[in-house]
């Protein structure tokens, strides 16, 4: 281990390495919350077409016996549409849920990166003293040859 070396550098690199889970995570949650978004879409889409084309054959004079089943079909698309919201509620709060998380695992992150960057100062700055009192040293002896 270098003498200047951070001595908590292992564990700045292990919350990189949780944070990057994180949002890896996050984006994982955000895709999924889009694919089925697009589902969810669909459906309606369906909905409005099946209605549309049972509307139009209603008013060709079906009947009930034979709109029996285009009634069915709009119930289950309702149901899968129903069931489509209740995931995508569920993943809205999953992805709220992991967006604080990263949040959290940032700032833990950023704490000791500041740590760092403060101990590094420091450091620098018991090198500019040290480089300092040598200059007053030589100086000194310079001084008392003369």
């Amino acid at each position: 281990m270098r003498r200047n070396q951070f001595k908590l550098e292992p564990l700045l690199k292990y919350r990189k390495l949780i944070e990057d889970g994180k949002k890896q995570a996050l984006a994982d949650l955000n895709d999924s919350f889009m694919r089925e978004e697009e589902k969810f879409q669909a459906l309606k889409q369906k909905g409005l077409q099946c209605q549309q084309a049972l509307y139009s054959k209603i008013s060709e004079g079906i009947t009930s016996e034979d709109a029996q089943p285009h009634f069915q079909y709009l119930n289950l698309l309702e149901s899968e549409g129903l069931i489509s919201q209740l995931k995508l509620l569920s993943l809205e709060a999953a992805i709220e849920d992991a967006r604080q998380q990263l949040v959290e695992v940032a700032k833990q992150r950023r704490i000791i990166e500041k740590l760092k960057e403060k101990m590094e100062k420091k450091k620098e700055e018991e090198m500019r003293k040290r480089e300092q009192n040598f200059l007053d040293e030589i100086w000194i002896l310079r001084r008392k040859a003369m």
